[in-house]
C-alpha cells in the first residue's frame, strides 16, 4: 500500500512541477499522468480491501475450503461497493477542487467498480451463509446505489458539457443494472438455495416432483418481479420525464410478458393457467391502453434534452 501512495503521489508531483514550467506541449500528456495516479491510488484501496479478507481475518468455520470461497465472494462484492462510493466522493471533492483529472479518473474507477460488483453479485458462494435481505450482496449493493445516486445527482454542478453527459448516463445506467440484478437475485436467491440443497448423488431420496415444482416456482418469481419492477420502472420514468427509462421499462415489460407466455405457462394446471391468462389479458389491456393514451409520452423527447441545465 506504501509503495503504490509513494508511486502516485510522485507521479502527481511531476505532473504538477512540469505542467508549471510552461511545458505548454505536454499539457495533455500531464492530465493523463494525473489520471493514471489517481487510478492508481483506486487500485490500491481495492488491493487492500481484498487482501484484508483474504489474509484469513476471520475464519468462520473449520472447513477452510468453505471459509476461502466466502472469503472470495466478500472480497468480491465489498471491494467495487466501497471502491465506487470513494470515487463518488472524489467526484464531491474535484468539483471543489475543479480537478478535471481526479473526476475523469473517479468517473472511470466507478464504471469498473460497478462492473466487478455486477459479475460477482451474480454468486452467492458458499450457499450455506447465505441470509435473505440482510446479506453482503444487499448490504453492499445499497451502498453502491447510496454512492451511484450520489454520482447522478452531483453532475448539475459540472461546466464541462460532455464530462456531465458521461456522468449522467454512466450513473442512470449503473443504478439500472444494479438494482434490476440486485431485485431480480434476490426475490428467488431462496428457492435457488433449496435446489443447491438438494442431494442428487444417491445417498438420500430425491423426489423430481418437489425439484419441479421448485423450478418452477423459481421462474414464477423471476417474470413477477421482473414485471413489478418494469411497472416501477415506468412509473419514474413518467415522473422524472425520462424517456430512455420509459422505453427500457416497456421493453422489460414486454419481455416478461414473452416468457410467461412462452415458458411460464407452460407447466401451469388447467385452473391456474385460465387465472393465469385472465390476468395477463388485463395487463395486455391495460398496456394497450397506456400505449395509446401516452404514446408521444412515452418516445417523446427528454424535457431534459432541451434545457440541459434543468435536468432532473
Amino acid at each position: 500500500m506504501l509503495t503504490f501512495v509513494v508511486v502516485a503521489v510522485s507521479g502527481w508531483w511531476v505532473a504538477v512541477n512540469l505542467s508549471n514550467r510552461a511545458f505548454w506541449d505536454l499539457n495533455r500528456l500531464m492530465w493523463l499522468i494525473r489520471i493514471a495516479t489517481c487510478l492508481l491510488l483506486f487500485i490500491a484501496l481495492h488491493y487492500e480491501i481484498v487482501r484484508y479478507f483474504m489474509n484469513g481475518v476471520s475464519y468462520l468455520t473449520k472447513d477452510s475450503s468453505l471459509n476461502v470461497n466466502w472469503q472470495q465472494y466478500l472480497s468480491g462484492v465489498v471491494a467495487p461497493s466501497v471502491g465506487v462510493l470513494v470515487a463518488s466522493l472524489c467526484i464531491v471533492l474535484a468539483l471543489r477542487i475543479r480537478s478535471s483529472a481526479l473526476h475523469t479518473a473517479a468517473i472511470i474507477a466507478i464504471a469498473v467498480g460497478t462492473i466487478l460488483w455486477f459479475v460477482n453479485g451474480f454468486y452467492f458462494a458458499p450457499h450455506e451463509y447465505y441470509t435473505p435481505i440482510l446479506n453482503a450482496r444487499v448490504i453492499t449493493g445499497f451502498v453502491l446505489i447510496a454512492a451511484l445516486v450520489l454520482t447522478y445527482r452531483m453532475r448539475k454542478g459540472i461546466a464541462d458539457e460532455k464530462l456531465r453527459l458521461a456522468q449522467r448516463w454512466l450513473a442512470g445506467l449503473a443504478l439500472l443494472l444494479v438494482t434490476f440484478e440486485l431485485s431480480s437475485l434476490e426475490a428467488v436467491w431462496s428457492t435457488y438455495v433449496q435446489l443447491q440443497r438438494i442431494d442428487f448423488s444417491g445417498n438420500t431420496y430425491v423426489s423430481y416432483e418437489h425439484v419441479h415444482a421448485l423450478w418452477n416456482q423459481f421462474h414464477l418469481i423471476l417474470s413477477g418481479t421482473w414485471i413489478g419492477y418494469g411497472s416501477v420502472l415506468l412509473v419514474i420514468g413518467f415522473i422524472r420525464r425520462l424517456q430512455i427509462v420509459r422505453i427500457t421499462a416497456m421493453g422489460l415489460l414486454g419481455l416478461s410478458i414473452l416468457k410467461v407466455f412462452l415458458y411460464d405457462l407452460s407447466f401451469l394446471g388447467q385452473p391456474y393457467r385460465i387465472v393465469s391468462f385472465i390476468v395477463l389479458g388485463l395487463i395486455l389491456i391495460g398496456a394497450s391502453y397506456m400505449y395509446a393514451r401516452f404514446r408521444n409520452s412515452i418516445f417523446g423527447v427528454n424535457d431534459d434534452a432541451k434545457d440541459p441545465s434543468q435536468a432532473p
